[in-house]
């Protein structure tokens, strides 16, 4: 036990995840309430399921009317379309500049109700209700247990729920790839997010991605089991039904399920029919045999899930229930044209590198491009290896049949919205991030092809360099944001700063109204600690590595 104990507390990875998740709950602390995306719809999922014991019906249920009681009298994120400050109650920047505005703000944020709080209705449609409901049932007992403490508490430990699963997939994605790859190929799950800073806005917030991660992580890790048994001519239907479940599981936490089922389960049987043709002896009863598993896969999945889709076909006329989608039908789609398009996809691109949070206020493009840029050449360097090396039945290509189906489902949401012109909504790429372990892994390949030559590790230097500078500013505007001393206002969807731009005690003045900045300090120093802490150990183990080989 205690060489274990001592293997662990020397280990990169150990200290890598340790610091990732305090500084997830750093970013927990310092976020007002409802700034996270779709947290008001979310919220009153959540609120439902636990009060009612239902979960909600797209386009019958409503948003909480405790939240519609919240912005009355507390400031809320920015609207999504011109004037952005007009959003429907009071900014940061206007609620926070008075101490009158500060003391109803806190008021509203951190006085625990005077009894424990009840789902009414609203009236605003609940939107999200598109959504399967997985993750408000799991999360209903954190509600049921917090209900009577102060809405910004309440909301800091849903959070803090919901960020511990999403850690938990990175984990079990960190597990599966050491097994096939090694612990230096694990290591870039657990540095996934230092990497890729999105994925904070994105999974530490009250929300189902979180969920997603940890259920992509169990899909991959199962398909890397049925993959090596194809190879070996095994038969692991444990693997198989494994497979099943975490697919079924995430069907009914989100659609996204629905098109990574199809891609994982097409590149398993190619995998097996690769392998018949390779070896012409086996028999079709063989062959068959083989396939099985992956059948069985897709039968578990479809008792898991099924029930849902085949529901919502009914209910709605489109598979998955897509607020989206459904608004899309019927309607007049004359507006397409490749620009549109193009631009479209590239905002896929550059929301997947960074958008913030629900606010959506905006770094300069150029900024975000050049980061979104140097994750362009990792992958590609990554998809020429694979080419170069003719591995189509790998691992790589394992994790791209996850991932691929999904992108091409927001490129074909791009597509319609690209067509509705005026009415037409965005497609945001932050939800890739639930792809953190297979997009590490491909992002480790990548990786090691440019680190062969000099000019890749020239690149690869200035790329770390620049990632740390942007995120730094990135973050740097959106706690001004937070404190209302930059805001976004008219047509204008970038930072604007205000006299109190970087004032450090205005800035916690204003934040200690809304949040809970002593917390995210603690959080944010103990994190980057670990962080660090966990490079020295991996440049120890760099050096004690480079001392073996020329022994």
């Amino acid at each position: 036990m205690a060489e274990l104990r001592s293997r662990t507390f020397s280990d990169p990875g150990f200290w890598f995840l340790a610091g990732v998740y305090a500084l997830g709950l750093a970013h927990i602390a310092i976020l007002p309430p409802f700034e996270g995306f779709d947290e008001t719809a979310h919220f009153s999922s959540v609120q439902l399921v636990a009060d009612e014991g239902r979960w909600p019906v797209f386009g019958r249920d409503k948003i909480s009317r405790e939240i519609e009681t919240y912005r009355a009298f507390a400031p809320m994120r920015y609207a999504s379309t011109p004037p952005f400050d007009e959003n429907g109650g009071a900014t940061y920047a206007a609620a926070l500049s008075t101490a009158s505005g500060r003391e109803q703000t806190n008021q509203s944020a951190k006085t625990p109700p005077d009894r424990p709080r009840v789902f009414v209705a609203g009236d605003t449609p609940n939107w999200q209700a598109q959504h399967p409901p997985l993750a408000y049932i799991a999360l209903a007992p954190v509600y049921a247990m917090t209900k009577h403490l102060a809405l910004l508490t309440q909301l800091f430990w849903l959070r803090a729920a919901c960020w511990s699963i999403a850690v938990i997939g990175l984990i079990v994605g960190m597990r599966s790839i050491a097994s096939f790859a090694g612990p230096r190929a694990a290591l870039a799950v657990a540095a996934w997010p230092l990497g890729a800073p999105m994925f904070f806005p994105e999974m530490a917030r009250l929300g189902n991605d979180a969920f997603c991660v940890l259920f992509v992580s169990l899909t991959f890790a199962a398909g890397v089991k049925l993959l090596a048994a194809i190879k070996t001519r095994d038969n692991p239907m444990v693997s198989a039904m494994l497979l099943g479940v975490a697919l079924g599981a995430g069907g009914l936490t989100k659609a996204f399920f629905l098109p990574m089922a199809v891609g994982v389960l097409a590149f398993l049987t190619l995998a097996v029919l690769t392998e018949h043709f390779r070896n012409q002896h086996k028999s079709g009863a063989a062959v068959l045999r083989m396939l099985a598993p992956i059948a069985v896969a897709g039968g578990v999945f479809f008792l898991v899930a099924g029930w849902w889709y085949v529901g919502k076909l009914i209910d709605t006329g489109s598979l998955t229930g897509s607020n989206d989608m459904i608004s899309a039908q019927g309607a007049a789609m004359t507006y397409f044209s490749l620009k549109a398009y193009f631009i479209r996809i590239a905002s896929i691109v550059l929301s997947f590198a960074w958008t913030g949070t629900w606010s959506l206020v905006k770094l300069p493009y150029l900024a975000v491009a050049i980061y979104a840029g140097v994750l362009l050449v990792v992958f590609a360097a990554c998809f020429f290896g694979i080419a170069k090396q003719r591995r189509m039945i790998g691992e790589e290509v394992l994790a791209i049949s996850i991932v691929a189906p999904v992108f091409v489902g927001l490129a074909y949401h791009a597509f319609v919205q690209t067509a509705l012109g005026p009415a037409g909504i965005g497609t945001p790429g932050y939800y890739l991030h639930i792809f953190a372990a297979p997009l590490a892994f491909l992002v480790y390949q990548g990786v090691s092809i440019l680190k062969e030559r000099l000019a890749g590790r020239l690149f690869l230097g200035l790329g770390a360099g620049y990632l740390l500078v942007f995120t730094s500013v990135a973050i740097l505007y959106q706690i001004n944001m937070f404190a209302g001393c930059a805001e976004k206002t008219g047509d204008n969807r970038f930072y604007q700063p205000t006299a109190c731009f970087n004032n450090p005690e205005e800035l916690w003045v204003r934040l200690n109204a809304l949040t809970l900045p002593t917390t995210a300090v603690v959080t944010f120093l103990a994190g980057a600690g670990c962080v660090i802490f966990g490079a020295y150990r991996l440049r120890q183990d760099t050096q004690a590595r480079r001392a073996r080989s020329v022994a």
